[in-house]
């Protein structure tokens, strides 16, 4: 049953996977791991909860699609799609801290909130308003990210500059 309100479902669905996939290769992919035991233990294991998040996004995204004609979402998927998100992030964020000596994020707490809460509210809501709520989320959360890798990438270039003209 593919008529519009589906396929907005759908291409939602696909959104927050392209910003799920945006925030893991951009910002846990190329960070630089400290190579310590502890670390790479951190990194290894800690896709565990980063594939089982991706597993219940899969079948929260399956439910919204099926669901997006009813009045309120349900109780299972809200908590598949937003909860999913929330272990995603959580886990990523997790080992960006503990495998690559990066600072704690306030954004991280705020979104964290917002994919619980949405979780929570979510059982009172239309599917397709819980889906762009979270999509917005995301997405804010990928632009916040990439201006602040801009903004310390200049910074590391100025650093590499001023290095290699002491020597």
């Amino acid at each position: 049953n593919w008529n519009l309100v589906p396929t907005v479902a759908a291409v939602g669905g696909f959104a927050i996977a392209a910003c799920l996939w945006w925030l893991y290769f951009n910002f846990l992919e190329t960070s630089i791991i400290i190579r310590g035991i502890g670390s790479v233990h951190v990194y290894n294991y800690g896709h565990l909860p980063i594939i089982m998040g991706l597993t219940l996004i899969a079948v929260g995204t399956e439910h919204i699609i099926q669901e997006a004609n009813l009045s309120v979402l349900p109780v299972g998927t809200s908590w598949a799609l937003c909860g999913g998100v929330a272990l995603y992030m959580g886990s990523i964020s997790f080992i960006w801290i503990a495998a690559c000596r990066r600072r704690f994020s306030w954004l991280l707490v705020a979104s964290l909130a917002i994919a619980l809460s949405l979780a929570i509210a979510g059982q009172s809501l239309p599917p397709l308003v819980v889906e762009g709520l979270l999509l917005a989320m995301l997405v804010g959360k990928v632009t916040i990210e990439i201006l602040r890798n801009k903004s310390t990438s200049g910074a590391d270039e100025e650093k590499i500059i001023e290095i290699d003209t002491q020597y």
